[in-house]
């Protein structure tokens, strides 16, 4: 498929290539599993290019002696060559080689060979006059921040760091159309449940017989052997290692709508203060969380999960793991039923998207007399939700799904998403 979107980090990686022709320049690009870290590094280069991939399950000395063929092959050392260790594999790559480099799955260093780090930092620090372009990839956010952060020898010594985020509607719609699903159903339905990571379909590309979300979900969700479910493990491993246990029910706990502190720590029998840093951790260093105000000043805050597919995971398998993978029939009927309900929750942040990127609010009002004036310059949009004052019990709250505001000129839209 194609290379789609992207736009604004290949304008930014195409400006710091630039500069890379007089100095050396090193920056960072991170976001989750299937974000396309590698395809946009890759995408950019058409020249030569070095690309290194940080196998977290090899020896040092395994990893080192692949990277060594790989010189080989592009001629930097001779076929007899050897390198002892990864200071001499350095001095080599920056003395004999100019152009771009590209570590990927960087953060795999910190399981193979740490030492890695701070002969990066030694070769930067001695060599910033040298036309040398190093990209590193990673998909564990976590480490991705604590690798570069102030505690940890390659402070500072990032051009850059580029957070690669999801694709936005319009892209989607994009990748949509060039697999010939172009009926709007199929198309909100996959978005609301696989959001905007283009490998989820670029996957599509070879499944013929899938071309409505249906067929699709059957085949990712629910055939035996499903991909999704070794995905969704794969991703949480990765941020998680072995302290998995009490994540597990925080997410758990917020895609069943648990979504303040308290009524997260009472769903898994936690008290608020034991949980309150791996909570944290989820929104500011694992990035699966993220808090969310009433769009109209408030201070309450709640918690939803930023992944769609984690998100569907945790709302409709995780609880019952064990009747999922014995494919107990009942509980597949009710899983079904269950995505349909999490795609019409997720319904709404389809609509914000699409209100934002058309940022131009022009309806035909549903009564002829209703004077609508559109609403342009859109400063703010969410959702917005309170109570209701001296209101009985039970009929004290609301919700709205969407408020957009132009604060500036003082007006206001309501939206019912359906």
């Amino acid at each position: 498929m194609k290379f789609i979107d992207r736009k604004k980090e290949i304008e930014c990686l195409l400006k710091l290539k630039q500069l890379a022709n007089k100095k050396l320049v090193a920056i960072s690009i991170y976001g989750t599993r299937r974000i396309g870290k590698t395809r946009l590094a890759r995408e950019l280069i058409k020249q030569k290019v070095l690309y290194f991939f940080a196998n977290k399950n090899k020896s040092s000395f395994d990893l080192l002696a692949e990277y060594c063929q790989i010189l080989k092959i592009n001629k930097i050392i001779g076929e007899y060559e050897n390198l002892p260790n990864w200071d001499a594999f350095f001095e080599v790559l920056i003395n004999r080689y100019s152009g771009i480099i590209i570590f990927d799955e960087f953060q795999n260093f910190y399981f193979v060979e740490k030492s890695v780090f701070g002969i990066i930092q030694k070769t930067i620090d001695l060599n910033e006059d040298k036309p040398i372009f190093f990209i590193f990839t990673g998909s564990t956010i976590g480490l991705m921040k604590n690798i570069f952060s102030s505690k940890e020898s390659l402070w500072g010594r990032i051009s850059q760091n580029i957070k690669l985020n999801q694709m936005d509607l319009s892209s989607v719609a994009q990748m949509c159309s060039l697999l010939n699903i172009n009926d709007i159903n199929t198309f909100v339905e996959l978005y609301a449940v696989f959001g905007g990571f283009p490998k989820y379909y670029i996957q599509l590309e070879n499944e013929d017989a899938c071309k409505n979300s249906k067929d699709i979900f059957e085949k990712y969700f629910f055939d035996e052997n499903a991909q999704i479910e070794n995905e969704i493990y794969s991703i949480l491993l990765m941020e998680f290692g072995s302290r998995s246990g009490v994540y597990y029910s925080i997410l758990e706990a917020v895609a069943r709508g648990k979504n303040t502190l308290s009524k997260i720590a009472d769903y898994i029998k936690r008290e608020k203060t034991s949980i309150t840093r791996q909570i944290n951790e989820l929104v500011d260093y694992f990035e699966f969380l993220a808090t969310e105000k009433p769009v109209v000043y408030s201070k309450k805050t709640i918690y939803k999960i930023n992944h769609p597919l984690l998100g569907l995971w945790f709302a409709v398998f995780q609880k019952n793991i064990s009747l999922y993978k014995s494919r107990n029939k009942k509980f597949m009927a009710i899983s079904k039923s269950n995505i349909v309900k999490y795609i019409s929750f997720r319904f709404i942040d389809l609509a914000k998207q699409f209100l934002i990127k058309k940022n131009l609010f022009d309806f035909t009002p549903l009564e002829r007399n209703v004077n609508f004036r559109s609403l342009t310059g859109l400063t703010k949009i969410g959702r917005h939700w309170g109570k209701i004052p001296k209101a009985p019990k039970g009929q004290n709250t609301y919700e709205i799904d969407l408020i957009a505001l132009n604060e500036e000129a003082h007006e206001i839209g309501f939206f019912e998403c359906k």
